[in-house]
Formats: structure tokens, sequence, C-alpha cells
């Protein structure tokens, strides 16, 4: 498969699940390089609040969907897919440990997920620290001016050699 039909898995940021919370969450989104609005074709991988034993618990979970229809705010590039690589995700998500801090949540998760691909060696994702650094450089010069948050791809986290 040539090099731009390739599908990606972007960093997305979307609004709050919680209505008790404000804060966005953070998640992975796989999806082709060419979205068709209405198919299902992109797959949303993100921690979600659900009913415990012991009450409200944070747990993964992996959803197909329209990555047309999700109320993404804004997402960045961290790596093109070869066929076949996709259902590797499901299974390096699904083993990184979920905290049930509530000041953890979906950013600490998302930050772990990278650094298990780094750890796995696939692709050339930038350490996690650098991407807290550029989704907060967007959210200080766009999201907290006012400005318009579109679900558009605002950067590109891949590291350059």
């Amino acid at each position: 498969m040539p090099l731009h039909n390739k599908d990606r898995l972007f960093l997305a940021l979307l609004p709050s699940s919680s209505p008790s919370s404000s804060e966005v969450e953070w998640a992975f989104l796989l999806s082709p390089k060419k979205e068709r609005k209405g198919a299902r074709e992109a797959t949303l991988y993100r921690l979600v609040w659900e009913e415990g034993e012991k009450g409200p618990e944070l747990a993964y979970h992996a959803k197909a969907c329209d990555g047309f229809s999700l109320p993404v705010l804004a997402r960045w590039l961290l790596l093109k897919i070869r066929p076949g690589q996709a259902e590797f995700f499901d299974d390096e998500f699904d083993a990184v440990e979920v905290g049930q801090d509530k000041e953890w949540g979906s950013r600490g998760w998302v930050g772990s997920c990278l650094a298990r691909l780094r750890d796995t060696g696939f692709g050339e994702v930038m350490d996690p620290e650098g991407v807290v650094e550029e989704v907060e450089r967007w959210r200080v010069s766009t999201w907290e001016r006012g400005g318009k948050a579109e679900g558009k791809v605002v950067g590109d986290l891949r590291i350059r050699s």
C-alpha cells in the first residue's frame, strides 16, 4: 500500500463525557486517510467511567465509529499505519494499566500508551512529555483565547530523523 493511503493514528481531544467535568478527554483515533461520512471505519480508543463493584471506575474501551460524527476538538497525527497493524493497538492499549485516581484520567493513560508504543519500537512516536507540551501550546494559543475547536488536524507529533 502506498504511503499516502495508510490509516492514521491520531491523538484526539474530546469534550468530557462527565457532566461534572469541564476537562477535555484524551483518546486515540485510528482512521483511514480518506474518511467517508456515515461509514464506521474509524476506531476510538479511550477510557470511560463505568459502574464497578466498588463504584465508578475508569475502564478501557475500543469502539468502531464514524470519525465524522465524533465531537473531536482537535487531533494530532501520531503514526501512519501499515495494513494488518491496526489489531496491534487494541491489544497494546488494553494491556496498559488503568489508574483509578481521578487526577490521573485519560491524559495519564494516553501518556502510558505512548510510552508503551515507544518501548515496543512501534513507529517514531514523540515522547509523552513532548506530546503534552504540544497539546498545551495549542490549548493556550487557540482554545483558551476563544478560538474555535473544529476537529481538524492541528499538528504532526511524529519524530523526524
